[in-house]
């Protein structure tokens, strides 16, 4: 459960090593591919654990916000759509109320539906897109960039 490293090496008029931390590195962004918010993107850092996707600002219930929204307009999306968890090898989304109409694309594999895995979850990975619909023409997606 390591942050991200970026080295950078500067030349010097003298030998040294200086090392900085980034208070808050961001591990990835999310990037909206469709609707309303189409091209609006989250950073996902190390300042939490999990982050709450769906319809507007609230997640469900009204006491919980939604980290990520998707769109502000499309009816069919649920309030609590997706939680996605970060974990020591990365990411693990976890469809809530959008069920088994959440499908992770991963870049090289097949398709998998958090709703239909033993677990309740699946793994992400930088690269990876998670699709949204709801059984007919409605279609959002969220893609997984590197920071």
């Amino acid at each position: 459960d390591q942050p991200v490293r970026r080295w950078e090496v500067e030349r010097g008029e003298v030998d040294a090593v200086e090392v900085l931390e980034d208070a808050d590195p961001v591990y990835a962004v999310l990037v909206v591919n469709g609707g309303d918010r189409d091209g609006d993107r989250f950073p996902v850092g190390a300042g939490a654990r999990e982050w709450r996707i769906g319809r507007g600002r609230w997640h469900a219930d009204n006491r919980l916000q939604n980290d990520i929204v998707l769109s502000e307009a499309a009816t069919w999306l649920s309030r609590a759509a997706a939680v996605l968890r970060r974990t020591a090898g990365g990411f693990e989304l976890e469809a809530r109320d959008q069920g088994e109409y959440v499908v992770v694309l991963p870049r090289d594999g097949t398709p998998r539906r958090p709703a239909m895995s033993a677990s309740g979850r699946v793994a992400l990975a930088v690269g990876d897109e998670i699709e949204f619909h709801d059984g007919k023409e409605g279609r959002l997606g969220l893609r997984v960039e590197a920071p």
